[in-house]
């Protein structure tokens, strides 16, 4: 028998189901018309484990993002930079591909190497500071 935190960890280990080419990428989005009262408990936890890192992101977006943190109230459930995403309607790339070291021995140690891609081809028009000045 499942409950309802059963369900929650198996959406969380959804983004990790592993393939053949032991490798996956996911684009994430938020749709227009997403709101953050809306997000899943389940992806809160998911984004605050394996979200985005923040240095990875170009200057343009981490100046617009310091922004948004001066000028909108935090959130106890929902994490800054997934409030700026959701906010901004920005998409993010997240990636894994596992590794094997040593796979002739009998216990070959297994990796997963995480990556992700949260800015070079965004649309930089959603991530402006100036909007952020007017709320």
């Amino acid at each position: 028998i499942y409950n309802y935190f059963d369900y929650m960890e198996a959406w969380k280990n959804t983004f990790l189901f592993q393939n053949n080419e032991d490798r996956h990428s996911w684009f994430v989005c938020f749709d227009k018309t997403f709101k953050k009262q809306n997000i899943p408990f389940w992806f809160v936890d998911w984004w605050c484990f394996y979200g985005l890192i923040e240095e990875i992101l170009p200057p343009p977006i981490i100046e617009a993002y310091n922004t948004f943190t001066k000028h909108s109230e935090s959130l106890t459930l929902c994490p800054t930079t997934l409030s700026f995403f959701i906010h901004c309607k920005l998409s993010w790339i997240m990636y894994w591909i596992i590794l094997l070291k040593n796979p002739l021995k009998q216990y070959p140690l297994s990796i997963a190497s995480f990556g992700q891609n949260g800015g070079t081809n965004m649309t930089y028009q959603n991530a402006h500071p100036k909007p952020f000045y007017d709320h």
